[in-house]
This record gives C-alpha cells, structure tokens and sequence, in this order.
C-alpha cells in the first residue's frame, strides 16, 4: 500500500494535458482488472495444485500400510476423518505453492515497475 501511494502522483504529474483523461481512466481500471485476473489466476492454480496434491496424497493412503492401519485403529474406523486430513493437508500444500509462486512474481516485477521511469514532458518555451 506503501508503494502504490506516490504512483498516481507520479503517473498523472508526468502526462501531458491531453493525454490525462485516458491516463486518469487507465490508472484507475488498471488494479480492478489486475486484481479481477490475478484472482482467478491464483483460484484456478489453487485448484489445480489442490488436485494434485489431494491424488499423491491419496496414492500413499492405502490399507496395509503402518500409519494408515494405526490411524484407523485408534479412531475406530473412521476413514472419513482420514480423508478429511488429507483433503485439508491437500488444499494447506497447494496455498503453500501458489502463495510462494505469486510471490516470486512480485519480486520479479518489483525491479521492472522501478526501472520504467516515465520522461517528464519539456516545458513549453516562454515568450520573451
């Protein structure tokens, strides 16, 4: 939020007078529709990491097994609470990912957005 404050500033300042109704309009749709995309990008990624997740770890939760058998041994039977814990260690690992990934995309754009500095228009001539 820090960051974002002197941008308008920055942006609008530097726009010549003719230009500055479009770059007003674009600075203000560009976070909604940045947000509106990286929202259904990262639910899409958690989803599908969930997915992923949820088959490798049920893969591992077959009969016969050590910590399966114990499990199910000390709550009766219950295999619903079992998949219930797997279900939410899937959807907990897929955060994980897709919270790490997005960050490393911030880092990325991080130097981008400081290296594209915006030239300040030259000021018109006084008539002397």
């Amino acid at each position: 939020g820090m960051l974002n404050q002197p941008m308008g500033a920055l942006v609008i300042g530097s726009m010549p007078l003719p230009l500055l109704a479009a770059g007003v309009s674009i600075y203000k749709l560009s976070s909604p529709i940045g947000l509106m995309v990286a929202t259904g990008g990262m639910q899409t990624l958690l989803d599908q990491r969930t997915a992923i997740f949820r088959t490798a770890i049920a893969q591992n939760l077959s009969l016969g097994r050590a910590p399966v058998d114990r499990y199910l041994q000390q709550h009766h039977g219950d295999a619903a609470g079992l998949a219930a814990l797997a279900a939410g260690q899937a959807q907990t690992l897929s955060y994980a990912y897709v919270t790490s990934l997005f960050a490393f995309i911030i880092l990325a754009v991080i130097p981008i957005v400081f290296l594209a500095k915006v030239q300040k228009p030259a000021a018109p001539a006084a008539d002397v």
